[in-house]
């Protein structure tokens, strides 16, 4: 068999505007998908089978947003996946003084669940809001 190759904007892959053609793979240049056509059980189907894509949440870890017994904070992260891979990390807007923080405050995500993270303060309390940046792996 030969593998043909084509690639185009996403809007083009429905099998309506690209008709099907067995072991061709499409790549999709806006958003960096790959779709491939195979024969599944006698059906003509068109399969994701790679790509990447992410999508950045921000969220403030707020300074009386602390559970002060367990030291933790838990930040509401709207179409976050309790089982989805998911990277928090300090916002490229926090300023000197909420980088300062958040490096005495030795941050780290210790729980995560549908559209929360729990994040715990292994060090000092942050006493001023840190901004950060969850990064949604879709």
């Amino acid at each position: 068999m030969k593998v043909k190759f084509y690639r185009g904007k996403s809007d083009n892959i429905s099998l309506e505007k690209t008709p099907f053609s067995d072991g061709s793979l499409y790549l999709t240049t806006d958003n960096g998908d790959l779709f491939a056509d195979a024969l599944v059980q006698d059906s003509q189907k068109r399969i994701r089978v790679g790509g990447i894509r992410v999508v950045c949440v921000s969220a403030t870890l707020t300074s009386k947003g602390w559970d002060r017994d367990t030291k933790t904070q838990v930040l509401s992260v709207q179409g976050l996946g309790a089982d989805q891979d998911a990277e928090v990390g300090l916002s490229m807007t926090a300023d000197h003084a909420a980088r300062e923080a958040a490096r005495k405050a030795k941050l780290a995500p210790t729980a995560q669940g549908k559209e929360s993270i729990t994040i715990t303060a292994d060090g000092s309390l942050p006493t001023i809001d840190i901004p950060v940046t969850v990064t949604l792996y879709i």
